[in-house]
């Protein structure tokens, strides 16, 4: 189970599974959890590089792969075909799923934003109904000596710790932290169409006349390019 040949399978398989259906990405994300599990960290990274989307993306379809309640037929045929927002679905509890499934929210046609802004509603409402139940532990005031940076690291580190331990935290919007989280989705995109490309593109030139068992020098004539030569760096400029 552990041969370079399995792993390219398996790699072959998940890439092919990839596609811009519900069914498509709930496939690519059993696989993925499945291969999270059984596999080594050696072979996971193995694996990974093999993959025509980035590592965080992984960890994502990953976590889909993992909610049971996300694969059955009765929630699954109401998901949309964008894995970032079945990965926000993901991230519920069922109370929260369940209720958003009650009131509608979560449906083929949903958008990113309808589901934001019904979280953030939600959220106003769970902060209205817990006001008596909740006890302010600390209070965080910073001096104007405070740089930007400084602030942002805090900030950072604060929403580690609200994940970790699940209390309630409070603030004003942060726009810069939600256009780095849009422009990430977006590099992760432009970096799985980019892999998407260069695989297929592979497979054409070494398959154009329909013969699969080419010798290595055959592969090389036709395809001659290393991993390393067509590998998306993680600090690739777009520009």
């Amino acid at each position: 189970m552990s041969s370079d040949a399995t792993l390219n399978d398996l790699a072959e398989r998940i890439n092919s599974s990839w596609q811009r259906t519900t069914q498509g990405v709930l496939e690519t994300a059993r696989l993925c959890t499945q291969a999270k599990e059984e596999r080594t960290e050696e072979e996971l990274e193995e694996l990974k590089s093999q993959l025509d989307f980035s590592r965080p993306t992984f960890t994502k379809l990953a976590k889909i792969g993992g909610n049971s309640k996300l694969h059955e037929e009765q929630v699954s045929t109401l998901l949309p075909p964008h894995f970032s927002i079945v990965y926000q679905i993901a991230k519920m509890d069922d109370e929260q799923r369940d209720l958003a499934i009650d009131q509608g929210v979560i449906s083929p046609g949903m958008s990113r934003t309808e589901l934001r802004e019904w979280v953030a509603s939600q959220s106003g409402t769970q902060k209205k109904d817990e006001k008596e139940k909740t006890e302010v532990i600390a209070t965080l005031k910073a001096t104007q000596a405070f740089s930007a940076e400084l602030k942002a690291k805090v900030i950072e580190a604060l929403n580690k710790l609200k994940d970790e331990f699940g209390f309630l935290l409070d603030g004003p919007p942060d726009p810069a932290r939600e256009l780095k989280q849009a422009v990430n989705e977006i590099d992760q995109e432009i970096r799985g169409q980019t892999r998407r490309y260069i695989t297929k593109l592979k497979k054409q030139r070494l398959h154009a006349d329909g013969n699969r068992r080419l010798t290595k020098q055959e592969r090389e004539v036709r395809w001659p390019y290393t991993d390393d030569q067509v590998k998306i760096a993680s600090d690739v400029d777009w520009d």
